[in-house]
């Protein structure tokens, strides 16, 4: 199955005379749109794909991580989405269990991610500078209007879920994912 690169992005400036600077630091930090997203973050995208949905995690920061935590919390998403790991329970029609397609990641301590569950949290072995990890896994919607396509998600559906990575000695930082599928965590130092 050919994956097309999710992450590539077209870059524009935002205006510091629209918004003052409290508030153009907040934004900056928080929310940023695929054109206003920095070189140096690490990414996680999101990318709809059947049979089995792909995360992406593309490490553009200066800094090798290792020994981290990164945790996807999908609870706040605007269609109110899950993980659907088995045939029986809250998923609709297919299912698909998490699973590794490329780097070195693992579940945080857990050999599964139960169905139904909206968290998800991996431990980064490592990640070198402008290194990528993908895993799959089946996302659902509970949003009743969309009930003929539960299975396909949008990226409205997934914005406001939350990522938060926890490094040793460093306080956690996070992101909310946008309508563009994609979070952008700035990592201090990095």
């Amino acid at each position: 199955m050919a994956v097309t690169d999710p992450l590539q992005t077209h870059r524009t400036s935002i205006s510091s005379a629209r918004l003052p600077l409290a508030c153009l630091a907040m934004f900056t930090s928080l929310a940023l749109s695929a054109a206003e997203r920095p070189d140096k973050a690490l990414l996680i995208s999101f990318n709809e794909s059947a049979p089995k949905d792909l995360f992406v995690i593309q490490n553009n920061t200066q800094c090798e991580l290792g020994g981290s935590q990164l945790t996807i919390e999908l609870n706040e998403s605007a269609g109110q989405l899950y993980f659907d790991t088995t045939a029986a329970g809250a998923g609709v029609e297919v299912y698909q269990p998490f699973e590794v397609v490329s780097g070195d990641v693992g579940l945080y301590q857990a050999e599964r991610v139960a169905d139904g569950q909206t968290r998800l949290a991996l431990d980064l072995n490592q990640l070198a500078q402008d290194q990528r990890l993908v895993f799959s896994i089946d996302v659902d919607d509970q949003v009743e209007s969309h009930r003929s396509r539960m299975t396909m998600i949008t990226g409205s559906e997934i914005a406001g879920a939350q990522v938060w990575l926890s490094q040793p000695g460093v306080a956690p930082v996070s992101a909310n994912f946008g309508t563009d599928s994609t979070a952008s965590l700035l990592l201090p130092g990095c």
